[in-house]
């Protein structure tokens, strides 16, 4: 299943806020309708934090100024 972005975003949100992967599938799923696993938050994490990673290194900021 192929989740929308906004869904994505909004539960890596709830993950970086630090809320345990059962409390943000029951949100998910009473507020959204969405029914997702934790292991599939885990995977999103790993994927995303890692163009994160990429994205930074390649925005690195002038300190010339």
């Amino acid at each position: 299943m192929t989740y929308q972005k906004e869904v994505i975003s909004e539960t890596l949100r709830l993950y970086v806020k630090g809320l345990p992967l059962n409390k943000i599938t029951n949100f998910m799923y009473q507020h959204r309708g969405y029914k997702i696993y934790g292991s599939r938050i885990l995977d999103w994490a790993k994927k995303y934090s890692e163009l994160v990673k990429k994205l930074e290194k390649r925005a690195k900021p002038n300190r010339n100024l």
